[in-house]
């Protein structure tokens, strides 16, 4: 629901949880979330409410994502044709709009920019599920490509590594794709998978270059023998699935498999430097921890407490001080990482993100003030 001409929102109530990555820090700290048919960008601060409003003519917000520097904001809208727009988070002025004739949807379900900013990935929607690579500054695809498998199953997420090793991975139901951009195209690689292609996906993160220092030397789970040298070069990264596996990847290669909770849907995961976050259902947060000798090791888990949902989004502020989480149905916590004596406890009443994200239900609209 856009503002009418002449009005400008000082706050929304309210928490597009269905949207696909729907939670993010800002550079200033600030958090940005979907509410209703707008993005907002609240200060940690002040509480103040920014808004970025979409498309009234447009059916609702379907993805959003921001650049790895933070500059920029991509937003993706449902529409007879697709279309994507893309924000200057300084001025918050649309600068770029971007509709293809080739999305086979209504809709984007996922978009991950390129470590520069230059490129967008964008993941169409069914029933082509068709994978394009955005030059979005020419307004250009450079390159398209289905992405499903061949019994045209959803896709869930597909995203750009962000080390210079140029990977693409697409997830889904029973789909696990990866893609090397080489001179703006798509190129598929060969997976050494052992059928793990017929999992069922649910998201994928990537391990930040440089924040996983020398365990790639202990190959433990399926490279015996390994060196540093062998994966010093290849991104890595961590897949979750509906039967509560963790899958660790590094290149095409699968090294390890981290069971979680058996009947517990992993739903979101976020690496960080001392090791990563896990978000099932049942509004359970477990984390694990850099390990020499098994890559990670899990050490502990949250409930959020009187919230048992099924976790949607997690992000990790860029000081790593806090862990920001959504919920399915709307609500928004924050944890603060840092803090070891909270780390301690079992239950915690995780802080609620901002004073306009309450608990109402997903597809209940929001409510603008004035």
């Amino acid at each position: 629901m856009s503002a009418p001409p002449g009005l400008v929102p000082r706050l929304a109530f309210g928490f597009r949880s269905t949207v696909r990555d729907n939670l993010h820090y800002a550079d200033d700290g600030s958090y940005v979330y979907p509410v209703g048919h707008n993005v907002a960008i609240v200060s940690t601060d002040s509480k103040s409410h920014k808004f970025v409003p979409g498309s009234p003519e447009y059916e609702g917000i379907t993805a959003i994502m921001m650049s790895p520097n933070k500059k920029l904001l991509a937003v993706a809208e449902k529409a007879e044709k697709a279309v994507i727009s893309i924000f200057d988070m300084q001025t918050l002025k649309r600068r770029k709009q971007l509709v293809a004739a080739d999305v086979g949807s209504k809709e984007y379900i996922s978009l991950s920019f390129s470590p520069d900013g230059k490129l967008l990935l964008a993941q169409g929607g069914g029933p082509d599920w068709n994978l394009l690579l955005w030059a979005w500054e020419k307004s250009k695809v450079a390159c398209s490509i289905r992405s499903t498998n061949l019994q045209g199953s959803p896709v869930v997420q597909a995203s750009i590594s962000p080390g210079e090793g140029a990977l693409v991975t697409v997830v889904g139901t029973g789909v696990l794709k990866m893609f090397k951009v080489a001179d703006q195209t798509l190129k598929p690689l060969p997976l050494n998978a052992n059928r793990r292609d017929t999992l069922s996906f649910t998201c994928q993160t990537w391990v930040p270059a440089g924040e996983y220092g020398a365990t790639a030397a202990n190959s433990s789970a399926g490279d015996k023998g390994g060196t540093a040298a062998a994966g010093a070069d290849r991104e890595r990264q961590l897949m979750g699935t509906v039967d509560g596996e963790i899958l660790f990847f590094e290149g095409t290669e699968p090294r390890a498999t981290f069971n979680v909770y058996e009947g517990h849907v992993v739903g979101a995961l976020a690496a960080y430097s001392k090791g990563f976050v896990a978000g099932l259902d049942g509004g359970l947060i477990t984390l694990f921890e850099r390990d020499d000798r098994e890559y990670y090791r899990q050490t502990k888990t949250f409930t959020v407490v009187d919230h048992p949902l099924a976790i949607r989004s997690l992000a990790v502020s860029s000081g790593e001080e806090q862990l920001a989480l959504s919920l399915s149905g709307g609500p928004a916590f924050t944890l603060a990482l840092n803090n070891q004596e909270l780390m301690k406890m079992q239950d915690m009443n995780f802080e609620l993100l901002g004073p306009g994200v309450h608990t109402a239900g997903r597809d209940q609209p929001c409510l603008h003030i004035i």
